[in-house]
């Protein structure tokens, strides 16, 4: 039986043009690890499955203030320890780069994975955009099964 978690995101967050970024979300609702927690949550996975996992998530995004035309990637992203206390791309799994009119985009993407031990998944946007916009709402279901 898979497990689950859900996470949210309340504020805005600076999306540069040309730079990848990381989805910050700011609350995570998770039964088996204690239900609720708050703050600065980047991985989806591998915080609490040290020995790995699989996984399969999915993903909404708002984003606020793109250019006319501007392209926006969207991927989830492996990243192990550097040793240093730090970590480090690991793996890129697919891109989907939708195009948008302007204004604001609605995105999503989804991806099933067997995390290696000791990595964790993010998910991490880049536009294509003149100027910066702002991710101003994201969710993400996430079914898991650790190893």
């Amino acid at each position: 039986m898979p497990r689950h978690r859900r996470f949210e995101k309340d504020r805005p967050q600076t999306l540069k043009p040309a730079e990848w970024t990381s989805l910050e979300f700011t609350s995570v609702v998770d039964a088996d690890h204690g239900g609720e927690a708050t703050g600065s949550l980047y991985s989806l996975v591998g915080v609490n499955e040290k020995a790995g996992a699989l996984y399969d998530f999915s993903v909404g995004v708002t984003i606020a203030g793109l250019s006319g035309g501007a392209e926006v990637r969207i991927r989830a992203t492996e990243y192990e320890p550097d040793g240093e206390g730090g970590w480090v791309y690991a793996r890129n799994r697919p891109v989907d780069s939708p195009v948008h009119v302007g204004g604001n985009g609605h995105f999503t993407y989804s991806w099933k994975g067997n995390l290696a031990k000791g990595r964790r998944v993010r998910v991490r946007l880049i536009q294509q955009g003149d100027t910066d916009a702002s991710i101003t709402s994201a969710t993400s279901d996430v079914f898991y099964w650790p190893k």
